[in-house]
């Protein structure tokens, strides 16, 4: 099984990375033939069955280097999304989520495990949160993105992600 902490404390990390590869391949997660698609500066990992997508984010994005072609340089692990059960088809992530949250979790939950968020999307009606985001959360380098499912209520998809810098 994933360990979530083990996990996030990869993030920012090249596709490289001899601890992220190791830890990755320990859990059948294999980043062999990682590679951009024409034109795309992303690169996904999908592990339906484990709940998990993996992003890989290529260097002159994550690091906004301007001059540099895409393709180019690194990736650099930016973003791991955890699902809940059937979820865009994946299976519910089984290890404990971040901050103690639970897929169980409605919007009210998370506001009070997590505080007032930086940021949250709005439902056609102007209404419904649809997510919400935490940018400064202490003691953790990465930011949190929260989206709840429309029916429920509930957690559907959590991430944690490093934002991109800008470009320079």
């Amino acid at each position: 099984m994933v360990n979530t902490r083990e996990l996030l404390k990869f993030l920012g990390c090249t596709s490289s990375n001899n601890g992220l590869i190791d830890y990755l391949e320990s859990k059948q997660i294999f980043l062999t033939g990682l590679s951009l698609e024409e034109d795309d500066f992303d690169a996904y990992v999908e592990k339906r069955e484990l709940g998990l997508c993996l992003l890989f984010t290529d260097e002159a994005k994550f690091l906004g280097l301007a001059n540099q072609p895409i393709g180019q340089g690194k990736l650099y692990f930016s973003t791991v999304f955890f699902y809940s059960e059937g979820k865009d088809n994946y299976n519910q992530y089984k290890s404990d989520l971040p901050f103690g949250l639970s897929f169980n979790d409605t919007r009210q939950d998370v506001l009070m495990k997590l505080g007032q968020q930086s940021w949250q999307r709005l439902a056609k009606d102007g209404k419904r949160v649809i997510s919400d985001r935490w940018d400064d959360l202490p003691d953790v380098p990465y930011r949190l993105h929260v989206t709840y499912d429309g029916q429920s209520g509930k957690i559907s998809i959590l991430s944690a992600s490093i934002p991109d810098k800008p470009l320079s």
